[in-house]
C-alpha cells in the first residue's frame, strides 16, 4: 500500500480552491514537504486571495491507523493508534484504538465498575 495525507480545508474558501488553477500542484508541493511519520508542522496552502484555507497536516503509511484531532481551522497529530485491520466501527475496534492512543500517553484504561442494583 502507498500513504495517506490528512488535510484540513475551511469551506469558507472553497469558491477560492476552485477558482485556483495552481491549486492542485501547491497542494501536492505541500504534502511532498512533509516528513513521513509526522514530526513537522502543518503546512499551509493558499489559493486565490486566501493566504491558509488548506492545511497540510501528516502523512503515515496506509496500513497504519493514525488518530487525528481535527478543529480550529488545524488539525494534530496523535500518533499511531493500530493497524488498517481494526474496525472503529465496532465497540471491540473503538476500544482497542482508545486503550492504543492511552497507552502511548502512558495510561491505561479500566472499565468503570457498575452498581450492584
Amino acid at each position: 500500500m502507498g500513504y495517506n495525507t490528512t488535510v484540513v480545508v475551511l469551506n469558507d474558501a472553497l469558491q477560492q480552491i476552485e477558482e485556483d488553477k495552481d491549486f492542485g500542484k501547491n497542494l501536492v508541493a505541500a504534502i511532498k514537504q512533509l516528513r513521513i511519520g509526522g514530526g513537522g508542522d502543518p503546512i499551509t496552502v493558499g489559493a486565490g486571495n486566501h493566504a491558509n484555507p488548506v492545511v497540510v497536516i501528516e502523512t503515515h503509511h496506509a496500513d497504519s491507523l493514525n488518530a487525528i484531532l481535527v478543529g480550529g481551522n488545524t488539525a494534530q497529530d496523535l500518533g499511531y493508534v493500530g493497524g488498517y485491520r481494526l474496525d472503529p466501527k465496532t465497540t471491540e475496534g473503538k476500544e482497542a484504538l482508545l486503550r492504543s492512543l492511552a497507552f502511548s500517553f502512558g495510561y491505561n484504561i479500566a472499565l468503570r465498575r457498575r452498581k450492584r442494583g
